[in-house]
């Protein structure tokens, strides 16, 4: 056989078949080593790529076009057909499908290996292999099938029975050292058979010795039928990966998206153990995997360096499924339990159980950075249920991980209020006891802005537009210390947060929300002007009618710029100590306040009552004529 011809015989693939079952099946068929015949299709380098044939990415993930279009044209294949023999076809459902690169270490740009794809073995159903087997298509071995690489797939649907991972010898294919085929240049064996080498001398090479040799699809004594709760999640996993959306914590999901949260759950399982099974009944599943992680722990806690800690090792472990398979079943099959609650609200308390395992604060622990890396992949449902959690961080010092919003909001920080809108606080907030409203109201305008945009407290007073005084960010920072002190004396200390987060989903729900920085840039330095002023009180009528002066005037701009704007009137133009106090003096300033006051609240069929009404109708045609620019 020469290099880049054509085959004298090929194979069709079989349903859902690998590049390596492919491999050991035409290699079979040809009696040469699946090693020579990677050579003669081209699979030995990929171009460009500087990946040799015996890397778990070259021949799993994907290869350039110039190589799969040599492939296809030795193995007389059609590229479709070629290319559904790679795991980057499941690159849209399964993250791990399609690898990440690195850039780290002196080696230069590599794919980094990821935890959740098995590159160095697979698992197998032994009665899907013996029925691939009795047919014509299969008398040269059956179909290792692509999905047997992924962890998320513990069993087999048609036979309820889990995967088996070893040989009837009991040779598990799990070592970290090899290639992605034991005996990867013997073409003497079928694929079918074990290829592991029992009792290998050390410093003997492999090929010296003999393989295994026993047929795998006799291992069915190896696997046993599943309980039907892990049956239903591999259905859901099954349903995922062929692309069909998953309902997450009550919101549909993308395939990519549930398995990322997967992931992430599955990790925070492991490092919170026992903890998960507080949120769960007790059942054989979580009997497995908690002895399964206390042997683990057991095991880390003997074998740890004096240079490393018990808490780094385990938190490396909780990174990768566990190798047992009913453990690993288990482990999967807990977290897709938590993020099918009902609402992302059960997953919130869970999470923040789960999270109680260390004493750290939650923005510091392993887990959390974690999450932050998966988040632009993780679901609406999850993100929804990880925010009230992370994102309403009132300490302004303690900014790391909250540069960017957790959540997908619609709304940004020009829909938002310097001063939080009254209907707000009143159908959301007015419920809270023993707190200042103006305190919340300061408190959750700024939270808002982090729900949406992210950032640090600072970040969301100057995207508020608030004045870059020491003034304004003190009265926003002192408000929100006092209310994170008050939640902590609650009884409920998340009730706070429960009420901010409603106000943030009825925001996200608006069609049409106000844009107040729109209207802030409209009304900068804006006043009535003096026609304008004569011409709204010319019907007014004042007690033993007195002139309605300049100061009522100003008292009235900072009212109706107050109304339209959504912000505290401290910051209006006029009302500033200094120019209030240079061009009235100190007294006539403290009387401006009280006129300011007066209009605000005025008392029943007053002066300051009709100029109130007056007022306020100016400021509503006001609005709505900027709203409309």
């Amino acid at each position: 056989m020469n290099r880049w011809t054509a085959l004298p015989r090929s194979l069709d693939p079989l349903s859902d078949e690998s590049i390596v079952g492919y491999l050991l099946r035409l290699s079979f068929r040809l009696r040469t080593s699946p090693a020579r015949l990677a050579v003669v299709v081209g699979l030995d380098r990929a171009r460009g790529s500087g990946q040799r044939l015996g890397t778990w990415q070259g021949l799993l993930s994907s290869v350039d076009p110039h190589t799969l279009t040599r492939f296809a044209e030795s193995t007389r294949l059609s590229l479709d057909e070629a290319k559904s023999l790679f795991l980057g076809g499941y690159a849209g459902v399964y993250p791990p499908a399609l690898p990440r690169v690195s850039t780290a270490g002196r080696g230069g740009a590599r794919f980094a290996r990821d935890p959740w794809l098995f590159t160095s073995h697979t698992r197998f159903c032994p009665s899907c292999l013996k029925n691939d087997i009795d047919t014509d298509t299969g008398r040269f071995g059956g179909a290792w099938r692509r999905v047997w690489r992924f962890p998320v797939v513990f069993g087999c649907t048609v036979h309820q029975t889990y995967l088996a991972d070893r040989c009837p010898r009991g040779h598990l294919s799990l070592r970290k050292h090899h290639r992605v085929i034991p005996r990867w240049s013997d073409g003497s064996l079928n694929p079918l058979q074990c290829r592991e080498t029992p009792d290998r001398p050390r410093g003997r090479q492999e090929r010296m010795m003999a393989a295994c040799g026993l047929w795998l699809p006799e291992s069915s004594h190896f696997t046993s039928t599943m309980p039907s709760e892990l049956l239903d999640t591999q259905r859901r996993i099954d349903l995922a990966l062929r692309g069909n959306e998953i309902g997450v914590l009550g919101s549909a999901a993308s395939p990519y998206q549930y398995f990322t949260d997967i992931m992430v759950m599955s990790q925070l399982i492991r490092l919170s153990w026992p903890l998960p099974e507080d949120l769960i009944p007790y059942s054989p599943i979580t009997a497995v995997l908690g002895d399964y992680l206390e042997a683990e722990r057991r095991t880390v806690e003997s074998s740890t360096h004096k240079n490393t800690t018990i808490e780094r090792n385990l938190f490396l472990l909780a990174r990768t499924p566990p190798t047992d398979i009913t453990a690993c079943a288990s482990l999967i099959a807990i977290a897709d339990k938590l993020l099918t609650a009902s609402s992302s609200e059960v997953l919130t308390a869970g999470v923040r159980h789960l999270l109680s395992y260390s004493a750290r604060r939650v923005g510091r622990e392993p887990w959390t950075r974690a999450f932050r890396h998966s988040l632009p992949d993780s679901s609406e449902g999850m993100r929804r249920a990880v925010a009230p959690i992370l994102q309403p961080q009132v300490r302004h010092r303690h900014a790391r991980g909250l540069d960017v919003p957790i959540r997908r909001m619609q709304f940004g920080s020009k829909h938002v209020a310097q001063f939080l809108e009254q209907s707000w606080f009143d159908t959301f907030l007015a419920h809270l006891p023993g707190i200042s409203e103006v305190r919340i109201r300061r408190a959750v305008a700024v939270h808002l802005v982090q729900i949406a945009e992210g950032g640090t407290v600072d970040r969301a007073v100057a995207q508020l537009g608030l004045p870059d005084t020491p003034q304004s960010v003190v009265r926003c920072t002192s408000s929100i210390k006092v209310v994170r002190l008050w939640a902590l004396r609650q009884a409920d200390p998340e009730v706070y947060t429960r009420a901010v987060m409603a106000l943030a989903d009825h925001i996200d729900c608006s069609s049409n929300p106000i844009n107040y920085a729109q209207r802030r840039g409209s009304l900068h330095g804006w006043q009535i002007s003096p026609p304008e002023w004569d011409a709204l009180v010319a019907d007014v009528r004042t007690p033993g009618n007195a002139r309605i002066g300049d100061l009522k005037r100003i008292a009235g701009s900072i009212f109706v710029w107050q109304k339209v704007t959504g912000t505290e009137h401290f910051f209006a133009p006029g009302y500033g100590m200094a120019e209030t106090r240079e061009t009235y003096g100190m007294r006539r300033r403290l009387y401006l306040a009280s006129i300011y006051r007066r209009i605000q609240q005025p008392r029943e069929s007053n002066f300051y009552g009709t100029l109130n009404e007056i007022l306020t109708e100016f400021a509503e045609t006001l609005a709505r004529r900027i709203d409309a620019a």
